[in-house]
């Protein structure tokens, strides 16, 4: 396993997400197409078409686009690893190209789908032996553009990193399945969405509840899966505002 570090660190949260029937979308250009395929939709999704609901993005976009543009505002050109919560519901998977468009400093741009919970957590093992030296922008989403009548997120986040290999820093020393470890004086941060215990990190650092010296357990957990992360921070990560 190759030493990873979190070198910045920003999130994004949307605690009003707005979702509306296919009617309410009639003149929106990106959503046309998304909504012209809601049969194919509705049954991978096993729901009626009735049953759909699509995002209405606020002005200022996408929680994943605008956590990202902090990230990239102020680094040098990066390949993009993106983890994100549930299936890829666009036809046209027109996500991963539209952040690519809009982000010039991303030189190449990789998705992982149906994570969930491991979210967090799994990609790390991808990273441990894919990352170049040059490091990697890193964007974990919970923020669904199609989803049910019953099962409407409560909000939607997206965490952004700049990770770079090597030792020190805020170090990535470990991660798994199932329960963490016990690790005696750690700092556990606990979540049930794949964002949620790293925005719990993001918040603990602002706060000064995380420190230089301190090991912290991020600890992601819904009902069906279980995945964690260990950070041993060396030194704390620049949060980006």
């Amino acid at each position: 396993m190759d030493e990873l570090r979190v070198e910045a660190i920003t999130s994004v949260i949307r605690s009003d997400p707005s979702y509306h029937p296919a009617d309410a979308f009639a003149d929106d250009r990106y959503l046309a197409g998304l909504i012209s395929d809601v049969e194919n939709i509705a049954d991978r999704l096993g729901v009626s078409a009735t049953d759909l609901r699509y995002l209405r993005l606020d002005q200022d976009g996408s929680v994943a686009d605008r956590a990202l543009s902090r990230v990239t505002a102020v680094a040098d050109p990066q390949p993009l690893y993106v983890a994100r919560s549930g299936i890829e519901t666009d036809p046209f998977v027109a996500f991963l190209p539209t952040l690519v468009h809009d982000h010039p400093s991303v030189t190449d741009a990789l998705v992982l789908t149906h994570l969930e919970a491991l979210s967090g957590s799994a990609i790390f093992e991808f990273l441990s032996w894919s990352m170049s030296p040059a490091g990697a922008a890193l964007l974990l989403v919970d923020e669904q553009v199609v989803t049910t009548e019953s099962a409407l997120p409560p909000k939607l986040s997206a965490v952004a990193m700049r990770v770079h290999p090597g030792p020190g820093g805020t170090q990535v020393s470990a991660w798994g399945t199932g329960s963490p470890p016990t690790s005696k004086g750690s700092v556990h941060i606990t979540g049930r969405r794949s964002c949620d215990a790293w925005l719990g990190f993001t918040r603990a650092v602002a706060s000064d509840d995380v420190r230089a010296g301190d090991v912290v357990v991020l600890h992601t957990r819904d009902d069906a899966q279980e995945g964690w992360v260990q950070l041993q921070v060396d030194a704390l990560p620049v949060l980006l505002p």
